[in-house]
């Protein structure tokens, strides 16, 4: 029996599928099947085959958070924590390590080359930079302060070389920017140029004994030299002060010129003058705006308010211009203090002048003497500060190598055929499922036992179609 009539849908939703019927559906509906399952089949053979087998190198390396200043044996898993993970990846893959690797790389150029001719343009590091840069990854395993380098390629080998020369790079770029060679380099070309100069000094004082015919003699003027060396700091005292109310007149001068209502900063006083009388212009404005909300501009209220509004700025302006002419009157208090002083400073200094030549200049270089060795006194405290730290375990706060690169991953032919399976098997099975929903929504009876399911009373037989034979 061949197409009866169609039955309702509530039976078709109601009938549960067995095995059977979607085998019988399976067969029924193969040209769906076939329809659906096909393209997805030969585009995942097509996409497939044209991959090429990659090769993934791992390494894992420890970062050990401690510190000298404070270690502790404790993990901490905060944001520290995170952050010093994170930011132990972006070194790993950062341009610096990349150049290092590079560099190591060169040395087996050779080898590449003769593997893989993609090697036979590679003409220095910046080739081998990039391509390091593009494929290297860093990730944390789980939770831990364990950090993994990854690199992927087709050719096992060279994943392997660059996980390697990666892992190196990065260890001996944190031990240099940890060491701060550049910093014991610096001070110490400080401390040489220094002590050079201390030398000159005392050569040239020496020079000037020597030129005098005198061997040694006494300052007698020792008070007199120490009173002008008190001068001379009063007077720079003095003009670091002008300079600096200078550069605040200014300053309050260009912030009153951008801003009409600038509020200068101020002490004592001064500040609750200014600050009060600007709160009291900005309380009035308030309550006009207010005012303006309920009545218009021409109302009594509003009229009044404005007046105040008005007298209250006033009185702002006028208190914060009654403080910059404090400021200037101070300023030239300071600037006649300045000139007194140094008016002084040269008076004394030309009664000085008038002491003996020799003991002029031998004071003089002793100042400078004095001075030099001060400095450099202070540059070797430095420079053994930088070198203590540099010197310090290298285990804190170090990056240490855990294992040998090895290969971790790669698609090859195994894998290949693995993921072809699977499509097809995708592929048919979304190839059924359209066959199912094309035949639960198709209402047509096909088969005798769906036939007594719908009309619920068995069935005895069944008359076949009869097709015309065809005309030859």
């Amino acid at each position: 029996m061949n197409e009866i009539t169609p039955y309702p849908a509530k039976v078709t939703q109601d009938r549960k599928l067995t095995l059977r019927d979607i085998l019988v559906i399976f067969f029924r509906r193969r040209w769906i099947v076939l329809a659906v399952s096909v393209p997805i089949i030969v585009f995942s053979v097509l996409g497939t085959m044209n991959t090429v087998d990659t090769y993934t190198a791992s390494s894992q390396v420890l970062v050990e958070g401690l510190s000298t200043d404070s270690p502790t044996f404790r993990v901490n898993r905060g944001v520290e924590h995170d952050v010093m993970m994170s930011t132990a990846g972006q070194v790993a893959s950062s341009t610096p390590v990349a150049e290092k690797a590079a560099a190591a790389l060169m040395d087996s150029l050779q080898i590449l080359q003769e593997l893989d001719p993609r090697f036979a343009g590679v003409t220095g590091p910046d080739d081998f930079k990039g391509a390091i840069l593009e494929g290297i990854h860093c990730s944390q395993v789980a939770e831990s302060d364990i950090l993994s380098i990854n690199f992927s390629d087709h050719l096992p080998r060279f994943a392997l070389m660059v996980v390697d020369a990666v892992t190196e790079a990065y260890v001996e770029f944190n031990a240099e920017s940890k060491n701060n060679t550049g910093a014991t380099q610096y001070y110490t070309e400080q401390v040489d140029q220094l002590q050079g100069e201390i030398d000159d000094l005392m050569s040239e004082r020496a020079q000037v004994f020597e030129d005098g015919g005198i061997n040694s003699f006494e300052i007698n003027k020792t008070s007199s030299i120490q009173y002008m060396r008190q001068m001379e700091y009063q007077f720079l005292s003095a003009r670091a002060n002008r300079e600096g109310m200078e550069r605040r007149l200014a300053e309050i001068r260009r912030e009153i010129a951008a801003d009409k209502y600038f509020i200068p900063r101020a002490t004592g006083s001064a500040n609750a003058m200014l600050l009060g009388a600007f709160s009291d212009f900005n309380d009035a404005r308030l309550q006009l705006e207010k005012l303006r909300l309920s009545y218009n501009d021409s109302s009594l209220f509003v009229v009044r308010q404005m007046e105040y509004v008005d007298k209250t700025e006033m009185v702002f302006l006028d208190a914060r211009s009654m403080f910059v002419r404090n400021l200037e009157v101070e300023l030239q208090e300071l600037v006649e203090h300045e000139n007194s002083l140094n008016a002084s400073f040269e008076a004394y200094r030309k009664e000085i002048m008038q002491y003996p030549e020799i003991e002029r200049r031998v004071a003089s270089l002793d100042m400078e003497i004095l001075a030099q060795r001060k400095l450099l006194e202070a540059m070797q405290v430095k420079r053994g500060e930088v070198r203590m730290e540099a010197e310090s375990d290298l285990r804190v706060s170090n990056i240490v190598p855990l294992n040998v690169p090895q290969v971790v991953m790669g698609i090859g032919q195994g894998k290949r055929t693995i993921y072809l399976m699977l499509a097809a098997i995708l592929a048919i099975v979304l190839g059924l499922v359209a066959a199912i929903f094309v035949d639960i929504n198709d209402h047509k009876i096909y088969s005798r036992r769906q036939a007594e399911e719908v009309l619920e009373i068995p069935v005895l037989g069944s008359i076949s179609e009869i097709r015309p034979a065809r005309k030859s």
